[in-house]
């Protein structure tokens, strides 16, 4: 405890942004709790793509040669025709390595495997997630934050000089602060499963009926696993089963094989696409990261990427606040990471738009 404070910085969500900024804290010696309100640690690949600016931010904590070992680089786009013919094509560019980009393209790794590595980090750091805690209400104050906190020995309250909502796209931080989250549904409704499967090779990522939201589906190799990840855009109303036989009947009718078995599923889930920004990303001593700050979808490869940007910016700063900076270096969080979101946003919608005329 720092002069009455449980921690300097109470950190809510401990997904990827959470976890950053864990790290980041720890290695600047700064006092932190960080809590997640889930039982256990997410399980899914969602998050796959690693790109060369986050490689930079990995390198730095101290993780980046795990995260290499335990991914891989993006296989080729295989994209078929309706005859079962196909063309292959990158995945991106790939320029040659400069001192001011030392990484030139983008890894892959399921977002379970990365979040994995980074509680390793944490761990050598000192620190640990407390799941199953999770934060039901708070109260801002001069010089704090008081919180209250439901885990499985009932409430308890702490003190912070500081709250980081790090909890998500329906993050209970934001609502609670009040803040507008203003944006639109997009009109597309997906399922994305990790799945063992046979019948596809691993060399390639496979893509059936390109621009045709009723008969796309896309099934790339995982890298450091032995799973595929499966997406598929999905009526936007009635029940979803995603079981292995619903999903393996989906892949055979869209890609018009009887080869493709899902033999099980290890994480599915069901989703509509949103594009959405938060109009502040501080109220006073409370600061917004990642999902909770800004959605979008996934086209493009950038979720994880910005949120991970986000803790990192976020981070040093407040260390340096807390260690005698001014105040107003943290208005510097939201000038320079909101207009990024900005952009991320757009890029990643027109990109959907592209999809959907078959134009990727």
């Amino acid at each position: 405890m720092t002069n009455g404070f449980a921690a300097d910085v109470l950190i809510c969500g401990a997904g990827a942004a959470g976890l950053t900024l864990g790290i980041e804290l720890a290695r600047r010696g700064i006092s932190f709790q960080l809590i997640e309100k889930m039982s256990e640690p997410f399980r899914g690949s969602r998050g796959k793509g690693i790109q060369p600016r986050t490689q930079e931010i990995f390198e730095d904590l101290g993780i980046l040669d795990r995260v290499v070992a335990a991914g891989g680089v993006y296989p080729p786009m295989r994209v078929y025709g309706d005859d079962g013919s196909y063309i292959e094509k990158d995945t991106g560019e790939r320029p040659d390595p400069t001192p001011a980009e030392p990484y030139a393209i983008a890894l892959m790794i399921p977002q379970f495997l990365t979040e994995r590595i980074m509680r390793e980090r944490l761990a050598e750091l000192g620190h640990r997630v407390e799941y199953g805690c999770e934060l039901v209400g708070f109260e801002q104050g001069e010089n704090g934050v008081m919180a209250r906190l439901a885990g499985p020995n009932g409430e308890q309250t702490v003190r912070a000089r500081y709250l980081v909502g790090a909890d998500g796209g329906h993050s209970f931080v934001r609502g609670a602060l009040g803040l507008n989250f203003p944006g639109k549904t997009l009109g597309v409704r997906a399922v994305v499963a990790d799945v063992l499967l046979t019948g596809l090779d691993r060399d390639a990522w496979h893509q059936f009926n390109d621009g045709d939201m009723e008969r796309m589906v896309a099934t790339c190799p995982l890298a450091g696993t032995d799973l595929f990840q499966s997406q598929a855009p999905i009526p936007l109303d009635g029940e979803v089963d995603l079981s292995a036989e619903q999903l393996g009947r989906l892949i055979n009718e869209r890609t018009g094989r009887g080869d493709v078995r899902v033999d099980s599923v290890a994480w599915a889930s069901a989703y509509l696409m949103n594009a959405r920004l938060a109009d502040r990303y501080r109220v006073d001593r409370v600061f917004l990261v990642g999902d909770a700050a800004h959605i979008h979808p996934p086209t493009g490869g950038q979720g994880l990427n910005t949120s991970v940007q986000d803790a990192y910016n976020l981070g040093w700063k407040l260390a340096a606040v807390l260690d005698g900076a001014d105040d107003c270096l943290l208005d510097t969080y939201e000038q320079e990471r909101r207009p990024v979101a900005e952009s991320v946003l757009g890029l990643s919608t027109r990109l959907l738009d592209a999809q959907k005329q078959g134009g990727m």
